[in-house]
């Protein structure tokens, strides 16, 4: 705690070094960055996902939990749309849900389902949970 207080008082009365030495850092440890960066977005992910799917989060409609092929998906359709105006960043999206408290209008589903939904306007569940 001590540590993040001098860290605190050293942004504040200088950022451009504080920025400049974060910089530095970022580029002498790129591997550490990206397993950062890596580690950040499955936190995000995974807390959006646990908010819409409960703590093991699984495909509404076939049932896959894993969460490498889990989406969030609009119920009423619109998601195109939503993340043309979000610049196609989903990270954007999850912030913003989180933000508002988890609105409904949401669920989740597998990559399959959700793609079968945009073509079809409902998965017609031909594929088999392994």
């Amino acid at each position: 705690i001590l540590k993040r207080a001098r860290w605190k008082k050293s942004y504040k009365e200088n950022p451009k070094k504080h920025l400049l030495r974060v910089e530095k850092w970022r580029m002498e440890h790129p591997e550490r960055v990206k397993e950062i960066l890596k580690k950040s977005r499955l936190k995000l992910k995974m807390r959006v996902m646990s908010a819409y799917g409960g703590e093991k989060p699984r495909c509404k409609c076939c049932g896959v939990d894993d969460l490498d092929f889990l989406d969030l998906d609009h119920i009423k359709g619109g998601g195109n749309k939503h993340q043309r105006q979000l610049r196609k960043q989903g990270k954007l999206l999850y912030y913003e849900l989180m933000k508002q408290g988890f609105p409904s209008g949401y669920q989740i589903l597998c990559h399959n389902c959700n793609y079968k939904k945009y073509l079809r306007g409902k998965c017609i569940r031909i594929h088999k949970i392994i």
